[in-house]
């Protein structure tokens, strides 16, 4: 789906102008020459930017900044982290800051310690060979 039905966004009043990019996650330019000419352009662009596509966001495209703002809830957030974002469900607990993302953790957390994910290998791997 391309940010066409969605809209552009005016560029918030805080946002540096040299960091907007006209940017399209559903509908990249680049993309017929395949994903690693997509992965190039964004190479090109600066390591975080705002685009005014489907509804106006921040990029991050770095590994470590992207982990930056997964680990801070304040000043970031991760209540909304899908494109589109309009008429779905909230993927839980991945799109709760704390304190209510932790309450969902706590609960399962314990399925996914080593002991758990073995567990589950040996018996996916059972039930594979009976079929």
């Amino acid at each position: 789906m391309s940010s066409a039905s969605v809209g552009l966004a005016d560029k918030p009043a805080h946002v540096p102008q040299n960091l907007v990019r006209d940017w399209d996650f559903g509908d990249p330019a680049e993309s017929t020459g395949g994903p690693m000419a997509v992965v190039r352009h964004l190479r090109q662009m600066p390591d975080v930017f705002w685009t005014p596509r489907n509804g106006g966001h921040w990029v991050v495209t770095r590994a470590a900044d992207i982990e930056y703002v997964q680990k801070h809830a304040d000043p970031f957030s991760m209540r909304s982290i899908s494109l589109p974002d309009e008429g779905r469900p909230r993927v839980l607990p991945i799109e709760m800051d704390p304190p209510e993302h932790t309450k969902y953790r706590t609960l399962i957390n314990s399925f996914f310690t080593p002991r758990a994910a073995w567990r589950s290998r040996c018996s996916f791997s059972t039930n594979a060979m009976r079929t």
